[in-house]
Order: C-alpha cells, then structure tokens, then sequence
C-alpha cells in the first residue's frame, strides 16, 4: 500500500514536472516570436 502510492506520487510529480517545462519552452518560444 504504501510501495504503490509513493510510486504514484512520484509519477505523479514526475508528469507534472514534464508538463511545467513543456509549458514553459512553449511560453519561451512564443515570447521570443513576439519580440
């Protein structure tokens, strides 16, 4: 019980993380071709 949702908070934390950068270059990337 505990294994399985440690590993879930980890994956969960791992997608987020993934999704924040994504978001991130996607903001950078639209910054610089509107300057």
């Amino acid at each position: 019980m505990w294994v399985t949702f440690y590993d879930f908070s980890n994956a969960c934390y791992f997608f987020a993380e993934v999704i924040y950068q994504q978001a991130g270059v996607k903001f950078v990337e639209a910054d610089i071709l509107t300057e």
